[in-house]
């Protein structure tokens, strides 16, 4: 085996008693030196005690033994990766010797690590990504990165510092971080005046003390090395992103960090922008719906608001209820045109010019006259709104009510009849000068009053659309009883075969204002909160 392509070494034991000329330049082999010397010697001593029980394995574990790999460092101080495979044959004499071939597998080795090393970096910075996309709190996301990073790239502490509104760095995540019990003061002690340097720099900071380990062929270090990034996301400093490890720092993981430094920075700045945003939605929504219902004695008062999606949606549907001066009690629901901040501007201007015209008069041609006047002089979108005068001066209370091209209202009788009631009118913000002519009906004790917008009718658009007689019969099919209905319960009720009927078509805001006459003159409930989803 002279002359074969493999390096070919013969032991007696461990020790090198022949080998071929392939294996003298793999190795490094020289005559006498070499002879006896045992084959361990070559290879640093955290090595040895695997390599000798891999060449002194025998019997049919010796069959099952694949190849192994086995890492040296030259003369000059590079690594070197060695296939080894051991055969046991029987010399010209009939004794029996090891047989191990060796290969020079250093640039495959290299080449597969690095191919592993750009496949783990790849899977972080996906896992990053998806973890700063994914729904839920930022400091979950967060630790999901942090996580990642330290699992990825074999770190000892990988940590998120913030930079809260008066510019001072705050520790907000970190590897080590347990829920119950935060352990910060190794950060607080090591990392923060280095944390504060990327702060002050804003560029990366890197503190690198390794050595060579000559024997070992490896960089280690007596003490961590620590790297910094800040985090920058449309030119705004957000906080500093942190790695602590004993282990080399090549360019590679340089690039990744710097990587995924950018998706943090660029999700938590977008999920500081939503939270402004989800505080400027709630401001907006405020002033659009009653903070609580009235009192009205001799009546049962309920409201259910659900605006289609959460979050920074600002729904189109509104709903007031209040006392005029001239002790008439008014309620009013609506659908202003659009969604998001300019219908809540229009819904708002409507409200407050209710609000306004019923103080001299709640007369609904009055009120109505002056909402379209209003909406016209803003050149606004149009608006549906239902308007019901409740006259408690007539026995038994009189409803007058106003409709401006709004689905109709139900009334349910206390004997559980149901039906829509004839309400016509134009909408309001299109003509000069619109006719809205008032219906007349009386409310009984037991009967109830149904105000809605028309998500109950049209929640998955044009198609599959309910009539008002449909939502007669849900709030007719409701069981009778020996008291008056709770408004709440027929207002629930319609809210349930909503969601039932439409599913996950709806696509509408949903509300829904309900009065049941009580004949009880006391309040029917204290002061309450509509209940708003």
């Amino acid at each position: 085996m002279t002359q074969a392509p493999v390096g070919v070494l013969m032991l007696d034991g461990d020790a090198m008693i022949a080998w071929n000329q392939r294996a003298a330049g793999v190795l490094e082999l020289t005559e006498p030196n070499s002879v006896r010397r045992p084959v361990t010697d070559l290879f640093p001593e955290d090595q040895r005690t695997a390599l000798h029980r891999y060449l002194t394995t025998s019997g049919q574990r010796r069959d099952a033994e694949p190849d192994a790999i086995f890492e040296r460092v030259r003369g000059d101080g590079t690594s070197q990766a060695l296939r080894m495979a051991v055969r046991q044959v029987l010399d010209t004499e009939g004794r029996s010797r090891t047989l191990v071939l060796t290969e020079d597998v250093t640039d495959r080795l290299h080449a597969q690590r690095k191919l592993a090393e750009r496949t783990s970096h790849a899977l972080l910075t996906a896992e990053v990504a998806a973890a700063m996309t994914a729904p839920g709190p930022l400091d979950e996301r967060l630790h999901r990165c942090v996580r990642a990073a330290t699992d990825r790239l074999g770190a000892d502490r990988v940590c998120i510092w913030n930079l809260n509104t008066r510019g001072e760095l705050v520790h907000a995540i970190c590897t080590e971080d347990n829920d119950e019990h935060p352990d910060t003061s190794f950060c607080e002690t090591a990392q923060r005046a280095l944390a504060q340097q990327v702060v002050a720099a804003r560029r990366p900071y890197l503190d690198t003390p390794f050595r060579t380990d000559s024997h070992a062929g490896r960089l280690t270090s007596s003490r961590v090395s620590f790297t910094g990034f800040p985090l920058v996301s449309g030119g705004e400093l957000l906080g500093v992103l942190s790695l602590t490890t004993r282990l080399a720092l090549p360019g590679t993981v340089l690039a990744t960090l710097e990587n995924i430094a950018d998706q943090i920075a660029i999700g938590t700045q977008q999920d500081r922008l939503l939270n402004r945003l989800s505080e400027a939605t709630r401001a907006l929504e405020r002033p659009l719906l009653p903070p609580r219902l009235p009192d009205l004695p001799g009546f049962d008062l309920a409201a259910r608001y659900e605006p289609f999606s959460e979050g920074l949606h600002i729904g189109g549907d509104f709903y007031d209820a209040f006392t005029a001066p001239d002790g008439r009690h008014v309620l009013v629901l609506g659908d202003v045109c659009g969604k998001g901040p300019d219908a809540a501007a229009i819904t708002g201007l409507v409200r407050h010019t209710l609000w306004a015209a019923a103080q001299h008069t709640s007369n609904p041609t009055h009120v109505l006259s002056l909402i379209n006047n209003a909406l016209r002089r803003q050149n606004t979108p149009f608006c549906t709104l239902i308007y019901v005068v409740i006259d408690t001066t007539h026995t038994p209370t009189r409803l007058r009510i106003a409709s401006a091209g709004h689905p109709a209202p139900l009334l349910r009788r206390a004997n559980g009849e149901t039906a829509p009631l004839e309400t016509r009118g134009a909408l309001l913000g299109v003509l000069e000068t619109p006719r809205h002519p008032v219906t007349e009906a009386e409310l009984r004790p037991g009967d109830t009053l149904v105000l809605y917008t028309d998500g109950f009718t049209e929640g998955a658009g044009a198609a599959d659309q309910r009539t008002p007689e449909d939502l007669a019969a849900v709030v007719a099919s409701l069981p009778p009883t020996d008291a008056p209905i709770p408004a709440e319960n027929v207002a629930t009720a319609l809210m349930d075969d909503a969601h039932r009927w439409w599913g996950e078509r709806l696509r509408d805001d949903l509300a829904v204002l309900t009065l049941t006459a009580t004949g009880d003159p006391r309040p029917a409930r204290g002061d309450r909160r509509h209940e708003h989803r």
